[in-house]
């Protein structure tokens, strides 16, 4: 290797420098892991494609009591619905975390916390 050229400014040492992968097979390399981002979700169904089983799917929404489910019923019991209407939010989606999964893979894709 004679003379090979070096962009102007960059010294011979400042070269980009991949990490030796060895290809023993007692040895044990981690797995790789995918990340998707996904944009914000919210109460209604995404069209996604699922990082797990990699098919474009429109998510499934369940919903779950979140932090505002428990305000507003305490809310409401400090008003004097004591009979029972104070659970009125458990039953409202709107005040309700929805959680958001694949309906292939059955893989959570995340969470919309209204809190």
């Amino acid at each position: 290797m004679a003379n090979a050229q070096v962009p102007s400014g960059e010294s011979p040492h400042s070269q980009t420098k991949c990490c030796p992968v060895s290809t023993a097979p007692d040895q044990i390399h981690p797995p790789l892991v995918c990340v998707a981002v996904v944009g914000p979700l919210g109460d209604d169904p995404v069209q996604i494609t699922c990082p797990k089983c990699r098919q474009a799917v429109l998510t499934q929404v369940d919903y779950t009591s979140g932090l505002l489910t428990y305000l507003s019923c305490g809310g409401l019991l400090l008003c004097g619905c004591v009979f029972g209407c104070c659970l009125i939010p458990f039953c409202v989606d709107r005040l309700r975390d929805a959680r958001h999964s694949c309906p292939s893979c059955r893989a959570v894709l995340g969470t919309y916390k209204r809190l």
